[in-house]
């Protein structure tokens, strides 16, 4: 099994909240937006192997499992979700921003061992657990071969 490499996100650079600027005159919430543009963020998985079948475990706080999106392509399994912030009308001057849009994206090679067929997949308190059979291979017959 091959693991796909995690792109760094920009945002293990940032400090989120940088007090000394927020006293700043110039403070917009503009800075905080800017996350946006980094892309998903690689959820940080477990991943077990066992006899039958490789067990996922991917962290997604905040999401709901009409958020997730699971596929595979071939041996690649790909986890994809998104929550979008709730859009708030207030007639009042934003402070300060630090909740936005969250995507998240990862995608394993689970090798030629991985079966598509029978992959399950359950959500519960921000952990997507997938199931993923592997091929079961039919043990090597020994054969007796007569020397003329």
């Amino acid at each position: 099994m091959n693991l796909i490499g995690r792109q760094p996100s920009l945002l293990s650079r940032v400090e989120p909240f940088l007090f000394d600027r927020f006293l700043e005159p110039d403070w917009s919430s503009n800075r905080m937006l800017s996350r946006l543009s980094d892309g998903p963020i690689a959820p940080r998985v477990d991943i077990l192997e066992k006899d039958d079948a490789y067990l996922i475990d991917a962290d997604l706080p905040g999401m709901t499992k009409d958020d997730i999106d699971v596929s595979m392509d071939g041996t690649v399994l790909t986890i994809k979700a998104e929550l979008e912030k709730e859009s708030k009308e207030d007639a009042g001057k934003v402070i300060h921003h630090e909740r936005y849009n969250q995507q998240y994206l990862r995608s394993l090679d689970l090798g030629l061992q991985a079966s598509v067929d029978g992959i399950s997949a359950e959500f519960n308190n921000g952990v997507l657990t997938v199931t993923v059979p592997k091929i079961q291979e039919e043990p090597e017959k020994t054969i007796k071969i007569d020397v003329n």
